[in-house]
């Protein structure tokens, strides 16, 4: 049995300490603008690769799949390979 006074559908989620990390940098740009976000990432092409993800947002790649396959971050996957806009990846950034 359960714990009492407990709902068991409703679970904790918990963000890995590395998400919350970028969340809060990234949160730093937001409020300063997104010009500087858009200059931060103008070294990248328009579509990057999963490699490229990582380097932008200093995660691994195994961070990079989970938000890939949740769909936090809008993605076009050609073939087996994700393509993403960095379009997209701004956006997440901003609604996070």
């Amino acid at each position: 049995m359960g714990a009492v006074g407990r709902d068991p559908r409703k679970r904790e989620i918990r963000v890995p300490r590395k998400w919350a990390e970028m969340l809060n940098f990234c949160k730093q740009f937001i409020n300063t603008g997104s010009t500087k976000m858009k200059k931060m990432f103008s070294n990248y092409p328009d579509v990057i690769s999963i490699n490229e993800l990582t380097t932008m947002l200093n995660i691994s790649k195994n961070t990079a799949y989970s938000l890939l396959q949740s769909g936090a971050i809008k993605s076009i996957k050609v073939g087996k390979q994700y393509r993403i806009p960095k379009q997209f990846i701004i956006e997440y950034l901003k609604c996070n």
